[in-house]
């Protein structure tokens, strides 16, 4: 009974790992625990948005000879997120002009560290880091990528991403600076909310 055509995997405990575990379990002192981390990657049907995404995911052991033990579904909804963009010359638009333009994604101020994007013509889907993709503007001179990370959940900290104006239109020199923009999800105790968090959510250090 997979969830939703989900997938299924099995961990096997080779000798050292059983030594380990026996081990643990003959100290009756403390709780013992076993972490399963597992990554996931969404589709081109993902959710964006407040409805979010469902999670749904189960445990299913057993020891000794045992029938089998099942930790019962557990669920969470998993939030996906869209950054827009929209390129202006002198105060006003101009699509000839931003046909030229191109941008790049970094997760440091120096950029070293490249958001990698999958997508054309100013629609784009975030596809991991390393070398930073150039991207470019739709013809209304504005871009849209989703799926920007926007919360690091080893951290628990919100995600700063680096806009860098790679190349412009003739006649017009690059942006000087890179723009910080810093994404920080909403969330009440431990439940995000799939919007973002107005009062620490900025662009270019002004609230956003």
């Amino acid at each position: 009974d997979l969830y939703s055509n989900g997938s299924q995997f099995t961990i096997v405990f080779n000798e050292i790992g059983l030594e380990k575990l026996t081990t643990l379990a003959k100290d009756a002192t403390t709780d013992k625990w076993i972490k399963v981390n597992y990554t996931a990657t969404v589709n081109e049907k993902a959710v964006v948005g407040t409805t979010g995404n469902p999670n749904k995911s189960r445990l299913t052991y057993k020891a000794a000879g045992s029938a089998d033990i099942s930790t019962g579904w557990k669920e969470v909804r998993e939030f996906i997120f869209t950054m827009e963009g929209n390129k202006t010359f002198d105060g006003s638009q101009d699509n000839t002009k931003a046909a030229d333009v191109k941008f790049a994604l970094y997760l440091d101020e120096n950029c070293t560290n490249g958001i990698v994007l999958k997508g054309d013509n100013g629609n784009y889907t975030y596809d991991g880091t390393g070398t930073a993709t150039e991207f470019t503007l739709d013809d209304t001179s504005k871009f849209k990528i989703t799926g920007v990370p926007v919360n690091n959940e080893e951290r628990n900290t919100a995600v700063t991403l680096y806009l860098k104006e790679t190349e412009t239109s003739a006649g017009y020199n690059k942006l000087a600076k890179v723009i910080p923009i810093t994404l920080n999800p909403s969330k009440t105790g431990e439940s995000y909310s799939g919007t973002l968090d107005s009062t620490t959510t900025t662009v270019n250090n002004k609230q956003a």
